[in-house]
């Protein structure tokens, strides 16, 4: 997959305490936007705090929009992606993970042939991270 590494980021005041980071990533000749919005006094620092949340959800709508034009591996390449973007630092101790062995299991249907089955893995277990980073940082993020 071809990535795009001119990524654009804005910040931008959303009311009193609330600025919204917004990002973009490509890949393919395709972009996708990602957007948090954040709870602060302050304007956020450069990079912008939760910048890799934006990122990460960029990938993940660049890769559905693969996945529903059955362009599979361009769907996986996305999802790795988002996962790499959004690292290993998504949930708090006390959470029950088991998104590693769905993404094993997903790297076996893949394998196998099944790259439709492994992109749409893949993609869940991206959304379920995203949704566990934002968790995590809710005095952050507000969406």
């Amino acid at each position: 997959m071809t990535e795009d590494r001119q990524a654009t980021t804005t910040v931008e005041a959303k009311g009193p305490g609330r600025w919204l980071v917004r990002t973009s990533r490509s890949a393919e000749g395709e972009a996708a936007e990602g957007t948090v919005l954040l709870r602060s006094d302050r304007p956020p620092g450069s990079p912008p705090a939760h910048l890799r949340l934006a990122g990460a959800r960029a990938w993940l709508a660049l890769g559905q929009r693969f996945q529903s034009r059955s362009r599979w591996q361009e769907a996986i390449a996305s999802a790795r992606a988002g996962l790499a973007e959004i690292g290993s630092d998504y949930a708090g101790p006390d959470v029950d993970d088991e998104t590693d062995l769905k993404l094993l299991a997903a790297e076996d249907r893949l394998a196998q042939g099944h790259a439709s089955d492994a992109a749409a893995v893949m993609l869940r277990v991206l959304g379920d991270r995203l949704s566990l980073y934002a968790s995590l940082h809710h005095q952050d993020v507000v969406e």
